[in-house]
């Protein structure tokens, strides 16, 4: 079972690596993304005006950390911060226009990658992958 699992473990790292270099190709608009700050977008866009301290709860980074990552997407105008009305110490982000767009496009280009990728497997395996990684999904804890 031992070297069953460290095979895994090396194939889990050689898919990562290619699927985090997917992402940083992906979009080239002139703006260049890590894995990290797209999927800062993606989490930012599916919670909805997060803080900056639940972005650094998701990641498990410092605030400052959380910080310094937002930052440069705030450069790039694909992020905005917003200020509560009522608590001018709370900072919720939000997605600009050119957030959205570079997302999907993203997100669109990514998908095209991971269709060929895993254009090696039947219907049926791929399936089964689908249904393996919900079983080992259900098993992760988080905070």
């Amino acid at each position: 079972m031992e070297s069953s699992i460290s095979e895994l473990l090396a194939l889990l790292f050689v898919i990562g690596r290619s699927i985090k270099e997917s992402m940083r190709t992906s979009v080239t608009d002139g703006k260049s993304a890590s894995f990290l700050q797209f999927e800062t977008l993606r989490y930012i866009k599916e919670h909805r005006k997060p803080l900056m301290r639940d972005v650094a709860h998701y990641f498990r980074i410092t605030p400052p950390a959380a910080t310094l990552l937002v930052d440069g997407l705030v450069r790039e105008k694909l992020l905005a911060r917003s200020f509560d009305a009522k608590d001018r110490r709370a900072v919720h982000l939000v997605l600009t226009e050119a957030g959205h767009r570079y997302l999907t496009r993203g997100i669109n280009a990514h998908l095209m990658r991971l269709k060929k990728l895993f254009a090696v497997l039947s219907a049926d395996e791929r399936i089964q992958l689908v249904n393996i990684l919900k079983k080992i999904s259900k098993n992760i804890k988080t905070p």
